[in-house]
C-alpha cells in the first residue's frame, strides 16, 4: 500500500493524536526512500482541515526531532547538547532511509537510539571488546555441550514468550545483557521444571547479579552468557532474590551498584548450566557449522535458551526478518538475549527451512520501544548473527 494511503486510512481510523502524528511521521521517514514525500503530504492535506494540515504539513516537512524527542522523554542539559543530538538524529534517520533502500526484508525505523553515534550506542548497550578478548583468551573449548532427548515430535513452529518466560525488560545505560539474558533463562527454565511453584514465570533479580558476580564478570563492561559466569553466581547463592526487592537501577545509573549480600533467595535454585549443542567458543573457529536442527529440536519441544549475538546491525531494527549481522564467529558476538522460539520450520532441515523464509524470534532487553515490540527475527539456517554460538539452559 502507497505510504500516502496507509497514513490517510489510519488517520480515518483515529483522532488526530500524539500517536497519529508520531505514526504519519515514521511513514514520512519511509516514504522519502520511495521519493513520495509529495503525494503524502497532498494526501494529508486533502483529508484534515486547513488549521490541522498545516500543522501536520509542518511537521513533516521540516525534521522530526521535536517529536523524536517528545516521543521518547529526551532531556539535554545545554543547548550546543540539543543540537548536537539533532544533527546525530538527522545523520541517523539518513542513514535508515539508506538501509530501507538496501533490504527488502528488513524495515528500520526511529527508536529511542537514534540520537546516539555508533560508538556511543555500542559502549553504552553491547559488550566491551577488550572485555570479551580477555575472556577468550582465558578459555579453551568448552566441555559442557550436552545430548539431549526431543519430549515430542519437533513442531512447525513455536513460541514460548509469555508461557514460560517473563516480559520484555530496558537494560538501559548499562551493558548488563548478559546478566539479563542469564536471569530470563534461570526464571524460564525454574518455571518449566515444576519446582517453583509458581502459576507463571516470576521477574527475579537482574541487579544482584550485575552487584555481586565478581567473577569473570565485569557489570555494565558486560560478559557473555556462555561463559557461566551469571550461572555460576546463582548456583552457589543458592537462586536469587525478586525483582521487586531487589530493582535494576544500573539502566539509570551506568554502573553497578553495591552488592546487597542479605537479599533472600525466592527462586531460581540451579545446579548448573549446559548448552543445547556443542557450542563454538574458540577464536579461530568460524562457526559455521552449528547444528540449528538441534536447536529447532529443543526450543521446539524443551523450553527458551540463552544466546549471544552479533548486534552490531540492530540498532535500528524495526520489524522483518534479518539475514545478516556482517559476522557470526565467537569473536563476534558483543550482545545476550534470550532465543524463545522459531516459525516456518519445514520439518526436514534448518538450511531448507531458512531458505524458504523460516526465522528464530529473540527477545531482546532494550525495551518495547525497540524492534518488533521488544523482538527481532533472525533467519533460519545460516547461524545468523552467531545465535547459535552458545546456546545454554540452567540445569535445574
Amino acid at each position: 500500500m502507497p505510504c500516502a494511503t496507509s497514513c490517510v486510512e489510519a488517520l480515518k481510523r483515529k483522532s488526530l493524536t500524539a500517536s497519529v502524528i508520531i505514526f504519519c511521521t515514521d511513514l514520512h521517514v519511509l516514504c522519502r526512500s520511495y521519493n513520495m514525500i509529495q503525494p503524502f503530504i497532498l494526501a494529508i492535506f486533502l483529508l484534515l482541515s486547513t488549521t490541522t494540515t498545516e500543522a501536520v504539513v509542518a511537521e513533516l516537512s521540516s525534521p522530526t526531532f521535536e517529536m523524536f524527542v517528545a516521543r521518547f522523554g529526551k532531556a539535554y542539559e545545554t543547548m550546543d547538547d540539543f543540537m548536537q543530538r539533532r544533527r546525530i538524529f538527522e545523520k541517523n534517520v539518513e542513514e535508515i532511509v539508506q538501509l530501507n533502500k538496501e533490504s527488502s526484508s528488513v524495515l528500520h525505523g526511529i527508536n529511542q537510539f537514534s540520537d546516539l553515534t555508533h560508538s556511543e550506542f555500542e559502549a553504552r548497550n553491547l559488550l566491551d571488546n577488550d572485555v570479551l578478548k580477555k575472556l577468550l583468551a582465558q578459555r579453551n573449548s568448552l566441555s559442557l555441550s550436552t545430548s539431549f532427548k526431543a519430549l515430542d515430535a519437533t513442531p512447525g513452529a513455536h513460541n514460548w514468550f509469555s508461557k514460560a518466560t517473563t516480559p520484555i525488560r530496558n537494560q538501559g545505560q548499562c551493558g548488563s545483557c548478559w546478566a539479563f539474558s542469564t536471569v530470563e533463562q534461570v526464571e524460564s527454565d525454574w518455571f518449566l521444571s515444576g519446582k517453583s511453584g509458581w502459576s507463571k514465570p516470576i521477574e527475579l533479580s537482574v541487579q544482584e547479579v550485575v552487584d555481586c558476580d565478581k567473577t569473570d564478570a565485569y557489570a555494565c563492561g558486560g560478559t557473555y552468557a556462555g561463559s557461566g559466569s551469571g550461572y555460576d553466581y546463582i548456583t552457589k547463592n543458592g537462586g536469587l532474590a525478586s525483582e521487586s526487592s531487589y530493582p535494576y537501577t544500573s539502566g539509570k545509573t551506568g554502573h553497578e551498584g553495591q552488592c546487597n549480600k542479605t537479599a533472600s533467595p525466592v527462586g531460581g535454585q540451579i545446579r548448573n548450566f549446559s548448552y543445547a549443542i556443542k557450542p563454538c567458543d574458540l577464536p579461530w573457529d568460524d562457526c559455521t557449522h552449528q547444528d540449528e536442527d538441534a536447536l529447532v529440536q529443543y526450543v521446539g519441544t524443551r523450553g527458551p535458551l540463552s544466546i549471544c549475538a552479533n548486534a552490531r546491525s540492530w540498532p535500528a531494527y524495526k520489524s522483518g526478518v534479518l539475514h545478516d549481522c556482517g559476522g557470526f564467529d565467537h569473536g563476534s558476538l558483543d550482545h545476550c538475549v534470550q532465543l524463545v522460539g522459531y516459525s516456518g520450520y519445514d520439518g526436514k532441515s534448518a538450511k531448507t527451512s531458512g531458505e524458504a523464509g523460516a526465522y528464530w524470534i529473540v527477545r531482546n532487553s532494550w525495551g518495547t520501544t525497540w524492534g518488533d515490540g521488544g523482538f527481532i527475527y533472525l533467519a533460519m539456517g545460516n547461524n545468523t548473527c552467531g545465535l547459535a554460538d552458545v546456546p545454554s539452559f540452567a540445569l535445574v
